[in-house]
């Protein structure tokens, strides 16, 4: 089997579809891309990591979103590690509907500094330190309950972004919360039908605009271009179905959107720097 470089497999405790660590010697973790979801809460200063390229300082009281597929590692730290980091099966999410439907809520989150939603943060917080507890006392029905976790951590996140949608963190005055209601609405129009054959100027009349100030406003507040956006959420789709041995890459193109088999290799390459048939034959190594 050929392997991507800086991929990382990692086999969760038990079988179950989660790990929980305290991470507090000095370590270094180079660039690296895997299958699951990754959350850190930070209990230290001076945090540096990269992410797709991107630039991302994590302060003490901060949490960090990592998710399926994006390249990343720590670039700098100024202590040994002080943090909580839990991963957790991307199936857990992606098989769900109402995750579904609003996946790009998810996906668009990076950090969540603890002096600007103090809430959001304790909560989350909490849970983690509760699955933490439930690990070490090994309580009845484990796995379901660290799970119901997850599930709240993702639901107190998911209703956070719904109130106050962009990246930006934009006041809540009454025209931006009506251009977010309008944003928010294209990203779900193309979310549910991104198989489809989907243009900028339908989803910018959907969503009430102009094509052009669509096309500015939409890059704004989602960090991504239409066509960018379009793409990723084809290839969420993807990345489930060639989970299944059972379809062939070109039956997973078609029904993930792609006209053809090599317009579906380029673009998968493009955002995931591996083809197809390297990402299912590591998906299925893994699941061995």
């Amino acid at each position: 089997m050929k392997t991507m470089p800086n991929y990382e497999e990692t086999y969760f405790f038990r079988g179950y579809p989660y790990n929980l660590r305290r991470l507090e010697v000095e370590d270094t973790f180079p660039l690296h891309w895997h299958h699951y979801v990754e959350i850190i809460y930070s209990m230290q200063e001076g945090l540096i990591y990269e992410i797709d390229g991107e630039r991302v300082e994590v302060d003490k009281g901060d949490l960090l979103f990592i998710w399926p597929g994006e390249l990343h590692g720590i670039k700098q730290q100024s202590k040994p590690w002080n943090a909580l980091m839990l991963q957790f099966d991307s199936q857990l999410l992606t098989q769900r509907l109402d995750f579904q439907r609003s996946a790009h809520l998810f996906y668009n989150t990076r950090r969540i500094q603890s002096s600007e939603n103090q809430e959001l943060v304790t909560r989350i917080q909490q849970n983690l330190h509760e699955i933490q507890r439930l690990s070490v006392e090994e309580e009845d029905f484990l796995e379901m309950k660290v799970c119901r976790l997850i599930y709240d951590i993702i639901i107190c996140l998911g209703t956070s972004k719904m109130h106050v949608y962009g990246r930006h963190g934009m006041p809540k005055t009454a025209h931006k919360q009506q251009v977010n209601r309008q944003i928010l609405e294209a990203c779900q129009y193309i979310t549910l039908n991104c198989k489809k054959k989907i243009s900028l100027e339908e989803v910018a009349d959907i969503a009430g605009f102009s094509k052009y100030h669509f096309s500015k406003v939409f890059k704004k507040y989602t960090g991504s271009t239409f066509f960018e956006f379009h793409n990723k959420e084809r290839l969420r789709i993807a990345e489930t179905l060639l989970k299944n041995p059972e379809l062939s890459v070109t039956q997973v193109a078609l029904e993930s959107g792609f006209d053809s088999i090599s317009t579906f290799n380029r673009i998968f390459k493009q955002f995931k720097k591996v083809n197809p048939t390297e990402f299912r034959a590591m998906y299925l190594h893994k699941n061995v």
